[in-house]
């Protein structure tokens, strides 16, 4: 096949991988090339739906050091397979890694996640060691495996949003109670030092979980941020909470901190949570700062081939944004059309490209501006805004202020 082709909404050429589902799980795996037409012919009925995987995104480097994390699990606690979560600013929760569940598997749990008592028990107390009746309650992950241990692990993929590592062993071993709080923190010490290189230092909650007004994560509280932007939010609260229909849904609101600056912040309601609570939830988010987007590692999604191949759309925006890529070559980076990208990337992210785009933009405009001798035109140019009077209206919209107004607080106040 010469080009590309588009099917399901995804961008099909030569260098693309395309595995077909059905009912029993794989298909078929097969290139797209010049039999492409023929090797569709007749599975139309027996396909489900079609995983396409770009080779050069969905081949990365060895995960060895998650495979040496297991290793160094299993010598603390049962371990036959080992799976990292992480909450996402959207909300609820997204597997990051496993060692042996298929993708088929992650698909199904990003529908069930609502349930996962155990891994939010973990994200709550900070270890959680299931009982027996929650170790034979079955999950679309580890099938034929039961958790030994849960343990909380801060920001695993962005700073400030908790993630957990379960640690899964056969159903039919036996296992015997373990101290969970000395386990859980010799397995922080064992992620540290095989994923991380070293301890890491905690950070302030960016993420907050509410029943009505009742905080459901005991750990991240809104008084650890500043007290206008914790009232903005609180205001905020009963007004997405009545929002029926909308479940899932983010909303994305400006709200501003006792200095005047905006945050950009993402309240995402879900009717049912069953894991956290009997009624409504909702999650509020702080966007992730600029420098997490930098450090997003497409690899921590090995798990999940299309959330990898989003983290790194991510990364073409961090590395060109100054020059305000289209929607189309963002998505042509990464092989998908225009709006199945749009959509994906912000159920998965919780804000559109734009925005994304803005906020990198605005945070460039921040560093630029704290030096009195940048004139605004230059520092429009820069950020990849085509004219003074669109970097001034987006700055406003961004952060509450003019970038003059912003330059003269930030220098004078020596926040910049």
């Amino acid at each position: 096949m010469t080009g590309s082709s588009v099917y399901d909404g995804m961008l099909l050429d030569r260098n693309t991988d395309v595995r077909l589902w059905n009912r029993g799980g794989i298909k078929r795996p097969f290139g797209i090339g010049r039999g492409w037409k023929k090797a569709f012919r007749g599975t139309e009925r027996a396909v489900m739906s079609v995983m396409v995987l770009p080779r050069e995104i969905t081949r990365p480097r060895p995960i060895s050091e998650f495979s040496a994390l297991a290793e160094a699990v299993a010598k603390i606690v049962p371990c036959d397979e080992l799976i990292l979560l992480t909450t996402m600013p959207r909300g609820g929760l997204q597997v990051c890694r496993t060692l042996l569940s298929g993708e088929p598997a992650v698909k199904r749990y990003g529908d069930w996640q609502g349930n996962d008592r155990v891994a939010w028990q973990a994200i709550r107390n900070g270890q959680y060691v299931p009982t027996r009746d929650e170790r034979s309650g079955g999950s679309p992950l580890g099938i034929g495996l039961t958790p030994s241990i849960a343990v909380r692990i801060d920001g695993p993929v962005f700073e400030g949003l908790p993630g957990v590592l379960i640690a899964l062993h056969r159903s039919d071993m036996h296992f015997d109670a373990v101290d969970g709080h000395q386990a859980a923190a010799e397995i922080r010490s064992a992620y540290d030092a095989k994923m991380r290189g070293g301890p890491s230092a905690s950070k302030k909650p960016r993420q907050f979980v509410f029943s009505g007004t009742t905080s459901l994560l005991p750990n991240a509280s809104l008084s650890e941020i500043d007290a206008k932007l914790a009232q903005s939010i609180e205001h905020q609260l009963p007004l997405i909470e009545s929002k029926a229909g909308t479940d899932g849904a983010p909303a994305q609101f400006s709200l501003p901190d006792s200095t005047g600056n905006c945050w950009p912040v993402t309240f995402v309601r879900f009717a049912s949570y069953p894991a956290l609570s009997d009624g409504p939830v909702v999650f509020v988010t702080l966007h992730p700062e600029t420098r997490d987007w930098e450090k997003l590692d497409p690899t921590m999604f090995s798990a999940d081939p299309e959330l990898s191949r989003l983290a790194q759309a991510v990364s073409f925006m961090v590395k060109h944004y100054r020059r305000g890529p289209t929607l189309e070559e963002v998505a042509s980076s990464v092989h998908l059309s225009q709006f199945h990208f749009h959509r994906r990337f912000s159920d998965v992210f919780g804000l559109t490209p734009k925005e994304l785009l803005y906020d990198l933009q605005i945070s460039e405009a921040k560093r630029l501006l704290s030096d009195p001798r940048q004139a605004l035109a230059e520092i429009a140019r820069h950020c990849g805004f085509s004219h003074q009077s669109h970097f001034t209206s987006r700055f406003k919209q961004g952060t509450g202020l003019t970038p003059t107004r912003w330059r003269r607080v930030t220098v004078s106040t020596g926040r910049a």
